[in-house]
């Protein structure tokens, strides 16, 4: 199974809060692996899959998706690759490093995740960290990814 982070028109709600997802049988395509695609679609803005109005509270949806998934398939984080692009990198490096997922590959993720959306994307750090977000929000978001990459006991293989 593969996670693509990829910003995706809706086309089916998980039922999981307003979690969009496209999941597509690996019958559909000549190819050997289960593809779950989930939107970075939070109330008409993108939230790296991660924060909403600074609360991490997306996480829990996003996992609790993964999670229903691989159970339905039979697998477990072992056998599943995180992989996404920009953003959905960042949230493919995020997930799979602090839940122990076996391999990541992410292209062009941003690794300090307030600081880039404060200064590139206003609505994105609105969505993210609310209208009214300080310096500390926007440190708690760059710290995120930092903070896990800094675990010496990573078993993760991780391709950027």
């Amino acid at each position: 199974m593969i996670l693509v982070g990829l910003a995706i028109d809706q086309i089916a709600q998980s039922g999981l809060s307003s979690l969009s997802v496209i999941y597509y049988s690996a019958q559909l395509f000549s190819c050997r692996s289960n593809i779950l695609w989930i939107s970075d679609d939070f109330e008409n803005e993108c939230a790296y899959y991660i924060s909403k109005d600074s609360k991490l509270s997306l996480e829990n949806s996003v996992l609790a998706l993964i999670q229903s998934v691989l159970q339905t398939l039979n697998l477990n984080e072992e056998q599943c690759t995180l992989m996404g692009f920009s953003k959905g990198g960042s949230a493919a490096l995020y997930y799979g490093l602090k839940f122990n997922f076996k391999n990541i590959i992410a292209s062009c993720p941003q690794l300090h995740i307030g600081s880039y959306v404060s200064r590139h994307w206003p609505n994105v750090a609105n969505n993210m960290m609310g209208n009214n977000y300080d310096q500390g929000d926007i440190n708690i978001l760059d710290n995120l990814i930092p903070d896990l990459l800094k675990n010496k006991e990573i078993k993760t293989n991780i391709f950027i």
